[in-house]
Parts: structure tokens; sequence; C-alpha cells
């Protein structure tokens, strides 16, 4: 089991854990959730086994600091306007 972080989708959790977007459908089905179900940070996520898993790509992300790709790219973009700006 894995616990939802603020702000997470199963799109980032299924990047964050298998390192492949497809394998948001797998973590729906496992937890009989629509993959386009808002998450509640607390809530509990049974892990699935997932044939679509790619180890490079969820390693990379599980090595980042914030664990929700939406989290990032925010932050990224706001870097990005403050130097675009300048």
């Amino acid at each position: 089991m894995i616990t939802v972080l603020s702000n997470q989708s199963l799109l980032d959790i299924a990047i964050q854990e298998d390192g492949n977007v497809l394998a948001a459908f797998e973590w729906a089905l496992a937890n009989g959730i629509s993959i386009t179900e808002e998450l509640v940070p607390g809530q509990k996520l049974i892990v699935p086994s997932s044939v679509n898993r790619d180890n490079d790509i969820a390693q990379y992300f599980k090595s980042k600091t914030a664990k929700c790709i939406k989290c990032r790219f925010d932050g990224d973009l706001l870097r990005w306007r403050k130097l675009r700006a300048a």
C-alpha cells in the first residue's frame, strides 16, 4: 500500500511507482476508482503488479523531492517566467 500525498493524481503515482503513465489504468482497476478521480491526501492505495513498468523512469521520479509531477511542472514554469521577466 502507498499513501497519497497532497495534489497527487493516479498519473503522478503511476509514473513515480511504475515509470509509465499506462500503469494508471492498473492502479485504477486495483483500487476500484477512475483514473480521473480526485485523490485525497492520506488515502491508501493498493499497489498493483504492473506489466507496464519502466524501472529507469520510476527511479528517476522517485529520486525527486517533489512527489507530485504537476507540482514540479508548476515550480519549473514559475522559475521560467521569473527568468523571462528579468
